[in-house]
């Protein structure tokens, strides 16, 4: 009988195919059913991707793209495509070099030198920034001043630093033994950092 002729275990051949194809058509129905289409998927992508629109960001973008010669194909030189632009644009004239870092500092020196030019000056109770706007138009204004050189002697003088030869015939030269007696007369440099550095874009500017 049909019974006697399956044994324990064993699978109808005749019904295997069958079978299969059953369990692949849904095991690909329910894949079809968890992958969007292309439309689908682009659609919610664009949905959920954020685009900054702020003046920083879009100058950021700005400043990529100008960085950037698209002319140049990156698979043959990738260096001039993406950096190609800025090459062209900022040649330094003093220097080897002119980076993103150095195009940032002289946007910031520019703009704390803007900031200080529109200060006004007060007499009592100066601020943290009122006083290195103080210190910035002493150094600003002190060439211009017809008794520069006697002035700055001056200042040297009060410094302790009468042997050095930019001082002419001082008798009374002074001996600093401990370096914080010259801090406390002349601390500048332990609360600012004061050097005199060429733009990194205009040699001429100081």
């Amino acid at each position: 009988s049909a019974l006697r002729s399956v044994k324990a275990g064993s699978v109808n051949p005749a019904a295997t195919p069958s079978a299969m194809n059953i369990l692949l058509i849904l095991i690909l129905i329910t894949l079809r059913s968890l992958i969007p289409s292309g439309a689908e998927s682009y659609e919610e992508w664009t949905e959920d991707y954020y685009v900054c629109s702020t003046p920083a960001c879009l100058e950021r973008a700005m400043l990529i793209n100008a960085s950037m010669n698209s002319s140049v194909d990156p698979c043959s030189d990738f260096f001039s495509y993406a950096c190609g632009g800025w090459a062209s644009k900022h040649k330094p004239s003093s220097r080897g070099w002119c980076g993103v870092v150095d195009l940032l500092e002289g946007q910031r020196t520019r703009k704390m030198k803007r900031i200080m030019e529109e200060m006004t000056f007060v007499d009592f109770n100066q601020s943290v920034a009122q006083k290195a706007y103080v210190f910035y138009n002493t150094c600003v204004e002190f060439p211009h001043q017809e008794n520069r050189r006697d002035g700055f002697l001056h200042v040297l003088s009060r410094a302790g630093f009468h042997e050095w030869p930019i001082v002419p015939n001082d008798t009374g030269a002074q001996k600093w033994n401990n370096s914080t007696e010259l801090l406390q007369d002349v601390g500048i440099l332990t609360v600012l950092d004061v050097f005199v550095k060429k733009d990194a874009e205009r040699s001429t500017y100081h």
